[in-house]
Formats: C-alpha cells, sequence, structure tokens
C-alpha cells in the first residue's frame, strides 16, 4: 500500500516538474540569421555571386561552410556550381521555392538548400530532382534515406540546438516529426505509459504521446518566429478521444494546425481542421 502511495506521489511530480519545463520552453530566443561567411572562396563561388547573389549569400550562411572553406568543401562548391550551371533556370526557379522555407529575417539560414548541399557532399547528386523541385522529395532524398540519427556517421542529428535550428519552418516540422518520432500512446517510454516530455526529451527518446510532439512542434515554431501554441483537440462525437496539435500562423497572416495523428496531410487550416475537431 505504501509503495503505491510513493508510486502515486512520484508520478505526480514527475507530471508537474515536466509541466514547468514545457511552460518555460517560451523563455528561449527566437534565432537570427547566420551572417554570411567573408571568405575567401574559390573561383567557382564568385562566379555564382554574379549569377545569383542572394544564392551565394545563402550558401555564405550554412554551418558548413560559416567555419570556412576547406579543400573538400572546395570541391564541393565547384560541383555545385556545376550543377547550377547545367540548368541556371530551372535552378534559380527551384531555388526561389527553397526560399519560402521559413522566415527569411528570423531562420539561421535556408535547410532547403543545406539539404542539396548535404547530397553533393554524399555523392548523391542524381537525387537531386531540380527541374521538377518538390521539397518533400529533397528532404526524403537528403534526410530520410540517410536515417537521420540512426545512420548518422556526420553528426547531424545528434545536437538537440543544431537540428531545432534546421526546422525553421512549419512543413520541415512537420516531416521531421512525422518520419523520426514514433506516437506511443500504448508503449511505455521508461515507467510510466507515455509520460509528458520536455522537446529536449522527446528529441532524445523519439518516442511520445501526442501532447509532447505538439509541444516539441510548438517550441520549433517559436524558435522559427512564428506564433504558436499547443491545442488540445475533441472530435465531434462524444466517444472521440481527446488528443493534441499545434496551432501557429504563418507569413500569409491565416491559422493553420500541425497534427500528424489525423491524417496524411500533416498540416491543415484552421478552418479546415475545425470542422472535425473543437478545441476544448
Amino acid at each position: 500500500m505504501l509503495k503505491s502511495i510513493i508510486s502515486s506521489v512520484v508520478k505526480f511530480f514527475t507530471y508537474v516538474l515536466v509541466a514547468i519545463v514545457l511552460l518555460n520552453c517560451a523563455s528561449f530566443s527566437q534565432t537570427r540569421p547566420n551572417i554570411p561567411y567573408a571568405g575567401p572562396y574559390p573561383p567557382s563561388f564568385n562566379s555564382l555571386t554574379e549569377s545569383n547573389p542572394l544564392l551565394a549569400q545563402e550558401l555564405g550562411k550554412l554551418p558548413e561552410i560559416q567555419d570556412g572553406i576547406s579543400s573538400t568543401e572546395i570541391v564541393l562548391l565547384d560541383k555545385f556550381a556545376k550543377l547550377y550551371y547545367r540548368d541556371q533556370a530551372a535552378f534559380d526557379r527551384a531555388f526561389e521555392k527553397m526560399c519560402e522555407a521559413g522566415i527569411p529575417e528570423i531562420r539561421k539560414y535556408c535547410s532547403p538548400l543545406q539539404a542539396v548541399f548535404w547530397l553533393i557532399e554524399d555523392g548523391k547528386i542524381e537525387g537531386i530532382k531540380i527541374v521538377e523541385y518538390d521539397q518533400k522529395v529533397l528532404l526524403f532524398e537528403a534526410w530520410l534515406k540517410t536515417g537521420f540519427e540512426y545512420n548518422d556517421e556526420k553528426g547531424r542529428w545528434q545536437d538537440f540546438g543544431i537540428v531545432t535550428d534546421r526546422l525553421n519552418s512549419p512543413e520541415l516540422i512537420e516531416f521531421y516529426i512525422r518520419w523520426d518520432f514514433t506516437h506511443c500512446s500504448q508503449e511505455k517510454v521508461g515507467k510510466f505509459i507515455c509520460p509528458p516530455q520536455t522537446p529536449y526529451r522527446i528529441f532524445k527518446s523519439k518516442k511520445g504521446n501526442g501532447e509532447s510532439i505538439s509541444h516539441f512542434a510548438v517550441y520549433c515554431l517559436k524558435k522559427a518566429g512564428y506564433k504558436a501554441k499547443f491545442i488540445r483537440v475533441f472530435g465531434r462525437k462524444r466517444s472521440d478521444y481527446p488528443h493534441a496539435a499545434s496551432e501557429y500562423i504563418d507569413i500569409d497572416g491565416k491559422e493553420y494546425v500541425i497534427d500528424i495523428l489525423t491524417g496524411k496531410a500533416g498540416i491543415y487550416t484552421k478552418e479546415a481542421y475545425m470542422r472535425n475537431f473543437k478545441i476544448r
């Protein structure tokens, strides 16, 4: 009996502690754009600067370039330039779409452009579909096929701060949590079945309930400069079980919801979402 009471008390305070930490997650600062690396750059980069100054500037913001350009990275930039000039018009169009990911005034860098750089670095240029550019296809090639942190020889997915810097748009966040997190409503995590977790803890465990996943999404959204909040929602039927989601305002001024458990879309306009759900 005493053991049961102690266990209940410990469980209660665990939930309270995690709840406090989750509330404090909003106390961090938004990211700021990286200052483009000043150089020197190889000749191939200088030609890119003349052809597409914004592209060159965004390349200079990538973490891979920020600490200086090694002999290996000179080769990679040469390959990048060759890819660019293979079909300059198509690449310019694709780059415009890449730049739509996130808020340029706040994001550290353009994450889809980094994904292109990774594919070149990994010797998988054939996976870059520039003429028929699609962000999800690019992420499948550069993120999912490498298995995120499960096959991460280069250490790209190990650091919480670095990864959440990269997840700087709603679409990038939705893709990551859909393919790298496991929803564990019926699965044990530690001592308890789906205890609430901080964004950092679910990042490490890769398993969590809808509430923890939604808090992680809100954390990333706020860090990326979006106005976002956690919501608890119910289906229209009385028998529908409540679950959690993430609401945010996009750069178009409209309200959206991230909910990977509801269907294939993952991101919905709030207006469409509320046809099937109501907020508690």
